[in-house]
């Protein structure tokens, strides 16, 4: 059942400041603060802002550095009655404003003076704070605004997406009790601030009574991370997947590493199964935590299992997720669909955007009357045992050369080669091409296309494999698409020896290909056995060749057919330079194939035909 709501989060931070007033609470480099030290420091600045007119449905933006007084200014404003706005101040002003008028933030705390169109204020100090409206006395109800988080909108413009204090109670009590976290812990606050993960690292430590330890800036990645984990001893863990496999992890050493990382929980982006061979032992849960913010942080939880597929799970507590088609009508087991998601998660909608929330938030025909659903735009499937896959988005569908294609399921089956650690997939003009982080030896692209082509549709296997040191990513630790390279316009790894064209046809042939697919017309760029496939060909890029040899009049009567059947330099110099009349034995073979395949479907149709007279 949904837990009851005589208390709510601050209600129940104050209630472990007071059974363990002396215990660590917060750290954050050199600074420790006790739970009795947040509550008083919360305080102080609550009782500011409920001076100055903060109280329920009243947001009060957050415009502070990653660190201690960002956890103490949320509090804060929780205890005060007030709804928070996280903001980065790293982020151009421009957006900023839009956030603030957006969800109509009336008063912002800052590290110090900032021109953002609003009143200012420090958190710390004992000076009264620019009023906002009239003194309120009113304490918050479950159905009032905790937050306001800012994603990304796909209008361009981000939209806020307001949560109450009911979902937030439900997030710190029922949800978390599947992580669990515990006043035993020592969590590592990873994210940014403004990424809803965030809330959970904040409010599951500070219920639990566990301490939060917040990553500095300089330890976000690799060597720092990996030290600030084991130095504080960190217990609990949400790490975006990118950031979890730049951690340094022998192989040999695998079982010794982070003794005291309990569970390591990952999220946000899809999670490799690499990292779950890295870093799942007998002593450590590697748990996939999916959700997006319109469900308060979390919506399905999945144990993962080396040598298991990398699922998303079951929903959570008071939780519902359902697979849906375009009629809002369940699929059957093992087929993909749009992934709802309803229960006691749900965000009230975007703030001040009830056209977006109308859109989003759907009526939910399979919960209680009046409930609703969320409309996450993720690609799913469940299977026989009740557990849910994602597939990707249903806006990396992209259309490439009339097919559509799920950026997202080339993702997921490249992540499965155990010589990848993580992949990224992108549409470059009509080239497809995969980014890949190795682990360890790269494997030759050959090798990646290949995996990929006994796995996927020939149109969904990528022109181009480039591999890249690491994933570039965005502040939120996910990866940042638009920061991924062009791939280079070389011959590809096609795991055998460059042989130069030997003959005139061969060298004009070999010119030709280089022009239709992008490649430089000098070096060694296209072999005289090089398949035009492996090199990124594609039909469209067959049409040109065509063409182009139809200009040079050198076409030699060729058709497509006969592309696509003498499909290296050699072959096709081959077919072009042999006498008119003759036939290769590949044509030979060819006419074979096409005599043996219609002599079949004849006798097919005459067998079909007796039966049906008898």
């Amino acid at each position: 059942a949904a837990p009851t709501a005589t208390r709510l989060v601050p209600d129940l931070v104050a209630e472990r400041a007071a059974e363990r007033p002396d215990a660590t609470a917060l750290v954050c480099g050199s600074t420790t603060l006790t739970y009795r030290e947040v509550l008083e420091r919360a305080d102080r600045l609550a009782e500011r802002l409920r001076a100055a007119g903060v109280g329920p449905e009243i947001p009060v933006g957050l415009c502070l550095a990653r660190g201690a007084d960002m956890v103490v200014a949320a509090l804060a404003v929780l205890r005060a009655g007030g709804a928070y706005v996280p903001l980065d101040p790293g982020h151009p002003a421009a957006r900023l404003k839009f956030m603030i008028a957006d969800a109509g933030v009336r008063l912002l705390i800052a590290d110090g003076p900032v021109d953002l169109g609003v009143p200012v204020a420090t958190p710390s100090g004992e000076d009264p704070l620019p009023p906002v409206g009239p003194v309120l006395t009113a304490r918050p109800r479950p159905a009032d605004t905790a937050y306001v988080l800012y994603t990304s909108g796909s209008t361009g413009t981000p939209k806020g997406v307001a949560v109450e204090h009911r979902a937030l109670l439900n997030l710190a009590t029922a949800v978390r009790h599947q992580f669990p976290v515990t006043g035993d812990d020592r969590v590592l606050q990873y994210v940014s601030f403004g990424f809803d993960v965030a809330v959970s690292d904040v409010v599951f430590s500070l219920v639990a009574g566990a301490e939060l330890h917040i990553a500095a800036e300089c330890e976000r990645l690799g060597e720092d991370l990996y030290a600030r984990l084991r130095d504080s001893r960190i217990t609990y863990a949400f790490l975006p997947p990118s950031a979890a496999m730049s951690l340094p992890c022998p192989p040999d050493a695998r079982e010794s590493l982070l003794p005291d990382l309990r569970t390591l929980a990952v999220g946000g982006e899809a999670c490799p199964a690499e990292l779950v061979e890295r870093w799942a032992t007998p002593r450590r849960r590697i748990v996939d935590a999916y959700g997006p913010s319109e469900t308060t942080v979390y919506a399905t939880t999945a144990d993962l299992s080396p040598g298991r597929p990398v699922v998303i799970g079951r929903p959570v507590a008071n939780g519902r997720a359902y697979v849906l088609d375009e009629r809002l009508r369940p699929v059957p087991v093992g087929v993909t669909g749009e992934i709802y998601l309803a229960g006691s998660g749900m965000a009230r909608g975007y703030a001040n955007r009830p056209g977006l929330t109308a859109e989003r938030f759907v009526a939910d025909p399979y919960g209680p009357p009046g409930g609703r659903m969320y409309r996450t735009g993720d690609l799913g499937r469940y299977d026989a045992d009740g557990v849910l896959s994602y597939l990707g988005r249903v806006d990396t569908q992209v259309k490439l050369r009339g097919f559509r294609v799920e950026l997202g399921e080339i993702e997921t089956v490249l992540a499965a080669h155990p010589g990848v650690s993580v992949a990224a997939a992108s549409v470059r003009g009509d080239r497809l091409a995969v980014y890949v982080v190795a682990g360890g030896e790269p494997a030759p692209a050959a090798e990646l296309r290949a995996w990929l082509g006994d796995r996927l549709p020939g149109y969904m296997v990528p022109d181009s494999v480039v591999f890249l040191p690491e994933l570039p990513v965005n502040r939120s630790g996910k990866v940042d698409r638009s920061l991924l390279p062009e791939p280079p316009p070389t011959r590809p790894d096609l795991g055998r020896p460059y042989v130069a064209p030997a003959t005139d046809t061969e060298r004009l042939l070999a010119e030709v290909w280089a022009d239709a697919l992008g490649l430089p017309p000098t070096g060694a760029q296209v072999g005289a056995h090089d398949n035009f496939f492996d090199l990124g060909g594609n039909s469209i890029r067959l049409l040109a060749v065509l063409a182009a040899l139809r200009e040079r009049g050198r076409d030699g009567g060729l058709r497509l057919v006969d592309l696509f059947r003498h499909a290296t330099v050699a072959a096709l110099a081959d077919r072009l330079d042999r006498p008119a009349g003759t036939q290769s034995p590949a044509d030979a073979g060819e006419a074979r194939r096409r005599g043996r395949s219609r002599r079949e479907r004849l006798a097919a149709r005459r067998n079909a035909q007796k039966g049906g007279n008898e």
